[in-house]
């Protein structure tokens, strides 16, 4: 039996634009760095919306793209472009790098990630900004090994923040070439100048394939649950090759763990993972994973409230005590917007496939 897509989409636009009249506030993450930890900022705690707010923006581009309303997509790219603004207005000036996730921790250097959601958003919806990047981009590039990896933290050789950010590092956070990160940013370089980068990215592309678990997902470090981290590999691989064998193992993955409901997630099924999982598939080929996108669509719409909006999954993690070598627990971020809005793009693309279409 079809399941009509008509009524969840239009409670999802309603949400997704009453959240945007309040700047997306439900976005900010908010977090407490104690002076007795070592933390410096004048402030303890400390708060951002910027990173997630990149993120965000793209959603609303690819939504725009897929809308059959031409009002409602004006509507998402305008938004975008006031996301982008608001991205670029919180580029750093106190150092070089870009974005960090926390602007006022002097500890937390900007990082790759920021940087590759931040030029990626700007590409698509703002080119003025785009210079914004071009110094961190060279920064992040200089970091480039012979495998094709980057490191995560971008830190100037010498000026501003040096100092507290090799620290921060050092005591906090620990140096790594994270697969994730390398992911988003080898695909924001491609979508920026995929000629002048034409080496980094396909040295970029060559480490996100061998890093590609034996069961043909991922595993991040700076993400909740496998989706994610997988959608980022593949994100970046079907851009450079669409027949890339890397990614029929990543979508064989994705069939071989969806839940008995119908979902995907870690523990249980969440609205996210479920999402995401569903988008790539529908992406890849609607009509040859039609039967298990049929049972994964009902288990997403069910956990879609009232009022339009999906709840927050755990989306973003920090392992505390890595540096140490002594993982202590995890912290994790989630937002109810974000979560909202995957699930809305989703939507929107299965309608284009068929689905829920009477």
């Amino acid at each position: 039996m079809m399941t009509a897509l008509a009524s969840p989409i239009e409670r999802a636009r309603g949400y997704l634009l009453s959240a945007a009249a309040t700047a997306f506030s439900e976005t900010r993450h908010r977090m407490r760095f104690p002076r007795e930890m070592g933390f410096a900022a004048p402030e303890e705690a400390q708060s951002t919306d910027v990173f997630a707010r990149a993120v965000l923006g793209e959603l609303l581009v690819d939504m725009a793209a897929l809308a059959d309303d031409a009002d409602f997509a004006a509507v998402l790219r305008d938004i975008a472009h006031r996301e982008a603004a608001h991205v670029a207005a919180a580029r750093l000036v106190d150092r070089a790098g870009g974005w960090s996730y926390f602007p006022g921790l002097p500890e937390l250097p900007p990082d790759a990630d920021s940087l590759a959601a931040a030029l990626t958003l700007f590409v698509r919806a703002a080119p003025e900004f785009i210079s914004l990047c071009v110094e961190p981009i060279d920064l992040a590039l200089a970091t480039q090994t012979a495998d094709g990896s980057i490191e995560t933290w971008i830190v100037a050789p010498d000026g501003a923040g040096t100092k507290s950010a090799i620290e921060g590092i050092r005591r906090f956070w620990g140096r790594d070439r994270a697969v994730d990160v390398c992911a988003r940013f080898f695909r924001a370089l491609h979508l920026h100048d995929p000629r002048r980068h034409r080496d980094a990215i396909s040295r970029g592309a060559g480490f996100i394939e061998r890093s590609q678990d034996a069961d043909g997902g991922w595993h991040a470090q700076w993400y909740f649950g496998r989706c994610y981290p997988t959608l980022l590999a593949v994100d970046l691989l079907a851009a450079l090759d669409a027949k890339s064998p890397a990614i029929d193992r990543a979508l064989g993955h994705l069939t071989a763990t969806q839940r008995p409901d119908g979902g995907w997630g870690v523990w249980q099924s969440v609205p996210l993972d479920t999402a995401l999982a569903l988008w790539l598939l529908a992406r890849a080929d609607a009509d040859a994973y039609r039967d298990v996108i049929g049972r994964g669509l009902p288990c997403m719409l069910g956990y879609q409230a009232r009022a339009g909006n999906w709840r927050a999954s755990p989306w973003i993690k920090m392992d505390v005590g890595r540096p140490q070598d002594f993982l202590s627990h995890t912290l994790t971020y989630q937002s109810e917007t974000i979560a909202s809005a995957v699930c809305l793009r989703t939507l929107l693309l299965l309608r284009r496939n068929g689905f829920g279409v009477t």
